[in-house]
């Protein structure tokens, strides 16, 4: 969502999604895993294939008492050796539960609270901005 560290895409190395409902978090293309890897970036493959491309975690599947219960879309069957492939996506997700009563929201990865000051951003946008000129060859800021 927010670009390469060379596109200022900063922002993921701050802040996370804590995931309620799921509304707002794309299921595929935002970066709301433990691991800090959208689910398109780690399975390539499976979005090629999918169906849902651009839905939300909430339009991903239904919560069925204390689970939550996905329901997959896909162009085609998979072939033989997707099957492994599968099975680790499938292991990977299938300890998540959509929280319905919850909003989605940014955590601040920088402290424990979750919680960040303008102070805060201003340094990091500051820093990286620095880091940016410097690689580009603009050290002075204007």
């Amino acid at each position: 969502m927010w670009g390469s560290e060379e596109e200022g895409g900063w922002l993921n190395e701050c802040v996370k999604w804590k995931i309620g409902c799921g509304l707002r978090v794309k299921f595929w293309e935002d970066r709301w895993r433990e691991e800090g890897l959208s689910s398109m970036e780690k399975y390539q493959r499976l979005y090629c294939i999918s169906q849902q491309q651009h839905h939300n975690i909430q339009q991903m599947g239904v919560e069925v008492g204390e689970l939550s219960e996905w329901n997959f879309e896909w162009w085609r069957m998979m072939l033989e050796g997707e099957m492994k492939l599968v099975v680790s996506f499938i292991e990977d997700i299938e300890e998540f539960r959509v929280q319905p009563n919850q909003q989605d929201k940014w955590i601040w990865k920088r402290d424990v609270s979750g919680l960040c000051t303008q102070w805060e951003v201003n340094i990091v946008c500051l820093v990286k901005l620095c880091r940016m000129r410097k690689k580009t060859g603009h050290s002075h800021l204007s």
